[in-house]
C-alpha cells in the first residue's frame, strides 16, 4: 500500500462526468526538473462508468502508470478497481470506494483505497473554482498513517486548460513547490 495511493487520489480528483479524451498534467519544481501525466479517459453515460489510463514519466526517464475502472453507484458515490505499476516496476491491484458531490463550483471527493493484503489509505479532494480562478487541496494517508499533501491554485487560461502553483509535503515531510499546466 506504500505506493500508488498518491498517484490514485490525484486521478480520483481529476474526475470529469460526461467526458472523453486526453488531459496532459506537467509540473515543474524549483529546481527546474519536469514531471509529465498524460491521462486518457473514457466514460459511457449509460452503463454509469469510467475508465482511465494514466502514464507518468519522470525528470530520471522513469515511468508510472495506473489503470482505473469505476462505476458510479448513484447519489455521487462510486467503486473500482485500480491497478498501479509503479516507477520501479512494482504493481499493486485496489479496490476503491468513494463519494464525489459538486455544489456551486466546489467539488469534493473522498473515499478509501484498499489494497491486495487489505491495508487501507484514505483520500480527500477539494476544488473551489469561481470566475476562472481556483483552488485545491489533496490528501492521501496510507495505511502507515504517514501523508501526501497538494495545496495550490490555478487560472484558467482557455477551455480545459489551466496554469497554477502547488505545494506538495511529502509522507516524509520534504516540501516542494512548483508551477504546473493542464490542458486537454
Amino acid at each position: 500500500m506504500k505506493f500508488g495511493i498518491c498517484t490514485l487520489a490525484l486521478g480520483l480528483l481529476l474526475s470529469t462526468p460526461a467526458w472523453a479524451g486526453e488531459t496532459t498534467r506537467t509540473f515543474t519544481g524549483q529546481n527546474g526538473k519536469t514531471t509529465t501525466s498524460t491521462t486518457s479517459t473514457t466514460r459511457d453515460p449509460e452503463n454509469n462508468t469510467l475508465n482511465r489510463a494514466t502514464i507518468t514519466t519522470y525528470p530520471n526517464g522513469q515511468t508510472s502508470s495506473t489503470n482505473s475502472n469505476y462505476r458510479y453507484n448513484g447519489s455521487g458515490s462510486y467503486s473500482g478497481d485500480v491497478t498501479h505499476t509503479n516507477r520501479n516496476g512494482e504493481t499493486g491491484n485496489y479496490k476503491v470506494e468513494g463519494q464525489r458531490t459538486r455544489t456551486n463550483g466546489t467539488v469534493t471527493n473522498t473515499g478509501t483505497i484498499t489494497g491486495a493484503n487489505g491495508n487501507q489509505g484514505t483520500y480527500s479532494n477539494n476544488r473551489t473554482c469561481a470566475s476562472g480562478e481556483c483552488t485545491f487541496n489533496r490528501s492521501a494517508t496510507n495505511a502507515n498513517g504517514q501523508t501526501r499533501q497538494v495545496n495550490g491554485d490555478a487560472t484558467r487560461t482557455g477551455k480545459g486548460s489551466y496554469s497554477g502553483n502547488a505545494t506538495v509535503t511529502g509522507r516524509n515531510g520534504n516540501v516542494r513547490s512548483g508551477t504546473f499546466t493542464r490542458s486537454r
